[in-house]
């Protein structure tokens, strides 16, 4: 026999009815909900979008240092915080500034040593950079990266750290990020001397 309501009595019968709309109303409540969520991630998606392209900087911290020249290159350093890393990378920029010829830099008399500090001038990294040797091309811009191995950064004190990244929301609506409290400063040796590159909170 099919499925329904089979009863003589009258209450039985209210019953049933009963159930069946509070069933009713239930799957309709449950539907109109997973609706407005699905709105709300939507326009949370939307304004993230929005403020990316509007603020880019809200997700992405780069700090640069002063240019340095040296003879026909010209060098400089950025520092990236990204995602839910804890600590920044570190870009060493090297342009080609002869518009008539290509160079090779660094030589093997190049030395690049990294040294960063915290706000209470506590040496957080001191080491050496090797960076590889690049083609530059005239007038053209080549780059070298460092950043510390997992292991590395967590034997790292916290102060020495970059503060962990907010959540989605927070970096949506906040400007900037935090000072980090932390110096870069990347030493360049060479057989006339050294130079400096420096970065406050990278």
């Amino acid at each position: 026999m099919g499925g329904g309501y089979h009863s003589r009595s009258p209450e039985e019968l209210r019953k049933f009815l009963e159930e069946n709309r509070k069933q009713s109303s239930g799957g309709k409540f449950s539907r109109v909900r997973l609706i407005f969520i699905l709105n709300l991630v939507l326009v949370v998606l939307v304004i993230g979008m929005v403020a990316k392209t509007m603020n880019p900087g809200a997700f992405t911290v780069q700090s640069s240092s002063p240019k340095l020249k040296i003879g026909s290159i010209t060098l400089y350093v950025k520092s990236s915080r990204e995602g839910k890393e804890s600590f920044p990378t570190f870009f060493l920029f090297m342009k080609n500034e002869d518009n008539s010829k290509e160079a090779r830099f660094p030589d093997i008399s190049w030395n690049f040593k990294i040294l960063l500090s915290n706000k209470d001038g506590i040496n957080c990294v001191d080491t050496i950079w090797n960076v590889p040797q690049k083609t530059l091309y005239p007038g053209k811009i080549e780059f070298a990266r460092f950043r510390l191995n997992d292991d590395a950064i967590d034997l790292l004190p916290p102060d020495c750290k970059t503060k962990p990244s907010e959540n989605f929301l927070e970096r949506i609506f906040r400007r900037a990020h935090s000072p980090s409290g932390l110096k870069l400063e990347l030493i360049v040796s060479h057989k006339e001397g050294q130079k400096f590159l420096s970065i406050e909170n990278p």
